[in-house]
Order: C-alpha cells, then sequence, then structure tokens
C-alpha cells in the first residue's frame, strides 16, 4: 500500500505530528489538520503550504469533548472525502503522581489518551472500509507496557491504546486498512520538558521522520527509535517481585 496522498491530522501542532507533517508537505500530500488552538493550525497550515504540501485545511477540536470530536471528525470525512491516511498524535502526560491516585486526573488522562482515540476510529473506520484502502497510525508509547508509580495513569491509558489498536487489527484483518501502533520512548518535546533529560531521550525531528518512515512499510508495531524494542523487551521479563522495587 503507497503512503497516504490525503492525510488527517489529529494534535496536528504537537512536535511531533509536525515534524512528521513536514515530510508529508515535502512530498505533496493534502492534508487536514486538527488540534486545539486555531492560531496554532494557521501558522501549521501556512508553514506547511510554504514546504510544498498541495492543500492543507484545518478544523480546532478538544480531545475532553465528545462532541468537538464527532463535529471534527464529521467535517472532516464531509470535506476530504479522499481521505487514505488518519494520523493521531494528541496525548496528555499528567504531573508525576508517585504514590497519589488522583481520580479527576485519570479521568482526563484516560479520555484524551484513549477514549478520544477509540471515538476518533469509530468515525474513520467505516470510510476506510468504504473507500477499500487505509492506513492509521496511532501515537501510543513504551509506558503502555510496564506501569510505573510516577506515571501509573498514563501508562494506563497507553496500554489499553496499545491493547485496543491490537483487537482493531483483528476486526480489519480481511480488509485492505493498516493499523499502525506507534511506540515512542522519551522525545523531547513541551510536554516532557520538567523531565530530566538523559541519552535515552530523542529529538521531535528524527521521531518524525521514523513515523513518516513507517507509513510506508509493513509493520505494524513500531518503535521509535527502534532500540526501544529491546530496551522494552528486557523491562517487561523482569519478574513484577523485582520490578517494585525498582525506582525507575
Amino acid at each position: 500500500m503507497n503512503i497516504p496522498n490525503h492525510l488527517a491530522v489529529f494534535g496536528a501542532t504537537s512536535e511531533i505530528a509536525w515534524e512528521t507533517c513536514k515530510h508529508f508537505a515535502e512530498q505533496g500530500a493534502h492534508l487536514y489538520l486538527c488540534a486545539r488552538k486555531e492560531d496554532d493550525l494557521q501558522r501549521l497550515a501556512d508553514d506547511l503550504l510554504t514546504r510544498g504540501a498541495r492543500s492543507v485545511a484545518f478544523c480546532p477540536f478538544d480531545a475532553t469533548e465528545e462532541k468537538s470530536i464527532d463535529l471534527a471528525c464529521s467535517k472532516i470525512l464531509n470535506e476530504f472525502p479522499r481521505c487514505d491516511g488518519l494520523y493521531i498524535a494528541h496525548g496528555f502526560l499528567p504531573p508525576n503522581e508517585d504514590n497519589a491516585i488522583d481520580l479527576n486526573i485519570y479521568r482526563t488522562t484516560m479520555q484524551i489518551n484513549y477514549f478520544s482515540v477509540v471515538q476518533i476510529l469509530e468515525k474513520f473506520i467505516p470510510h476506510f472500509i468504504k473507500l477499500k484502502y487505509g492506513k492509521i497510525a496511532v501515537i501510543s508509547s513504551v509506558a503502555g507496557e510496564r506501569g510505573k508509580k510516577r506515571n501509573a495513569a498514563y501508562s494506563a491509558a497507553k496500554a489499553a491504546l496499545t491493547t485496543f489498536l491490537s483487537g482493531l487489527r483483528q476486526k480489519t484483518k480481511n480488509t485492505n486498512i493498516q493499523v499502525i501502533t506507534l511506540k515512542p520512548g522519551t522525545v523531547i518535546t513541551p510536554m516532557t520538558a520538567n523531565l530530566p533529560q538523559n541519552f535515552l531521550f530523542t529529538r521531535a525531528e528524527k521521531a518524525g521522520r521514523l513515523i513518516y518512515d513507517s507509513f510506508k512499510k509493513k509493520n505494524e508495531n513500531v518503535y521509535i527509535p527502534g532500540f526501544w524494542r529491546y530496551i522494552m523487551l528486557i523491562t517487561r521479563i523482569i519478574p513484577e517481585k523485582i520490578f517494585k522495587h525498582l525506582n525507575l
């Protein structure tokens, strides 16, 4: 399946999504962008047009509001009927929670990182089935592969998302729809600005390029960068009685 030429992007103004969209623009793609702030969307649209995008449309949406998500999806599918790709890049990393459990934070984290994505996919899957093809790439996280005390809410939401996308691949196995789960490690973005950086951090430019490259390939579980596959393999096999004592 070829790389999408008409791509809808949710969370388009995030650092990683912007870096990914630059590559699509350079290839002359048509883009439809969604994010919270209309002013930021306008600046991004202007930038991508100068980089070679054939067309750029946009609409604001709020991942915490079901009505807003529905309106954005309906607008895209009505105005962008040749949409053959979907890239979902929005997310929310709550503050370091340590031993606290804040139900409001958990609800917000789950809504933005999981429920909003499911709601978007519910709208787009019938479109791709009717179109008889489509590529879907969703940013999950390596955090979804093992819970940690400082971001248990985020880990839980991303674990739910990764599991849902695995199930979605089974649901669409007899269609020409590819579902790609993107699992970045720690990426240097405003969302991670408060975290202490180390050699495992990746620049957003590199993450965006690797995600763009994933649209060209058949891999359905993609670690960003690839070395996280081996880090998480080791992390997953640590027995729980040992892992719970680690200060990760």
